[in-house]
């Protein structure tokens, strides 16, 4: 246990510094080399506790006054994430693991893609296709979303959808909150029945990992300006390559 539990402190640890760095790519550094050395399903159950903890912050940020708003315009949504993650949680234990594996290098590469610029999400165009308000769309992206978060720990189709329908600071954080609180909560509590966790060392494991993690975000941050763009595309080369990687060992 010792050794798995070092190693993956250094993965989630290495991380967290690419999110103090670049200020986005906690989940995809952290799924994308941890697949490199666990099976991908477990890869992604060690992922959630650490994302939880290293998260913590947005706690601080809630307007206990602003839950209310959010339930009652994102209701939608919030249940279709809850149900698309849960489909993608049940969809991990029914796939090979070198299929699995795969499935999230094409993520990761689609998600270097889309942060390095070439594909706009919040093109007007865009927008008006994919990213509208109303209780469909909602739904749509949620579930698509929680689908993806679910079965990969990364969250990134959640926050662009998110970020890219223009809601204001205390709503985001509460609608992020309860994706990264409540269902990674959840997450824990199925993966841990459905024997995802393989044994206690393996839950052990990812939730001390998690700190670590925390510990890697806050050097990070001290260290560099976030907002220099040379980080992100030094991250953004990084992801495309572990992507890359993961698709050729399918």
């Amino acid at each position: 246990m010792l050794e798995q539990l070092l190693l993956v402190s250094v993965i989630v640890f290495i991380g967290g510094l690419i999110k103090g760095f670049a200020g986005f790519g906690y989940a995809v550094a952290g799924i994308g080399l941890l697949s490199f050395y666990f099976p991908a399903s477990e890869a992604v159950v060690i992922m959630i506790a650490p994302l939880l903890i290293g998260n913590l912050a947005l706690v601080k940020e809630i307007e206990t006054n602003r839950l209310e708003s959010c339930l009652k315009n994102f209701w939608g949504f919030m249940i279709s994430v809850l149900v698309g993650t849960l489909t993608g949680m049940y969809l991990i234990g029914s796939i090979p693991a070198e299929l699995l594996s795969g499935l999230i290098g094409a993520f990761i590469v689609f998600y270097a893609v889309m942060r390095s610029g070439f594909l706009d999400v919040h093109s007007e165009r865009l927008r008006q296709i994919c990213f509208r308000r109303n209780h469909v769309f909602q739904s749509m992206a949620g579930f698509a979303g929680g689908l993806v978060f679910g079965s990969t720990s990364i969250g990134a189709l959640i926050v662009s959808y998110l970020d890219s329908i223009d809601l204001d600071r205390a709503v985001f954080v509460g609608l992020l909150s309860f994706v990264l609180f409540v269902v990674s909560g959840l997450r824990i509590v199925f993966s841990w029945f459905t024997g995802y966790y393989s044994g206690t060392e393996l839950l052990y494991i990812s939730i001390l990992a998690g700190f670590p993690g925390l510990a890697g975000v806050e050097i990070g941050s001290r260290l560099v300006d976030s907002s220099d763009e040379i980080y992100g595309r030094v991250v953004v080369a990084l992801f495309l390559i572990i992507g890359l990687r993961l698709l050729l060992t399918v």
